[in-house]
């Protein structure tokens, strides 16, 4: 996860960038782990 790493190191990085990045993580994570 180099976008959040980035964003907690405090690099200059689009809000929307690391929304989209975080919001494509938790898909993943869904995908990965289903909550039935």
């Amino acid at each position: 996860m180099t976008l959040c790493s980035s964003a907690l190191e405090g690099d200059p990085m689009d809000p929307q960038i690391i929304r989209k990045a975080f919001a494509a993580a938790a898909k993943e994570a869904q995908m990965l782990l289903p909550s039935n």
